[in-house]
């Protein structure tokens, strides 16, 4: 798949050093929900864990009002800024 997005052979060396880098993240990520939530993998513990985490966090909360905004003000653009005056 990287190597149609990217529109290179499978032997170039970016694109194995950027798999070899998503496969990295994941490990680390897979490891930190290891030590946050226990060795169960796909517990309701962990599921809720992540949600909260979106709310709890700054950054990731940041993120969630800015696409909350931006749907909510899309709202009122085009035909249904239009029917809303009528």
């Amino acid at each position: 798949m990287l190597c149609k997005l990217r529109g290179v052979s499978e032997d170039s060396i970016d694109i194995q050093y950027e798999f070899k880098a998503l496969k990295a993240e994941r490990m680390v990520d897979i490891e930190m929900s290891k030590l946050r939530y226990g060795d169960q993998p796909g517990s309701w513990t962990e599921v809720l864990g992540e949600y909260r985490r979106i709310f709890t966090t700054k950054v990731l909360l940041r993120r969630l009002s800015l696409g909350v905004a931006i749907n909510v003000l899309g709202q009122f653009s085009g035909i249904n800024g239009t029917s809303l005056q009528a």
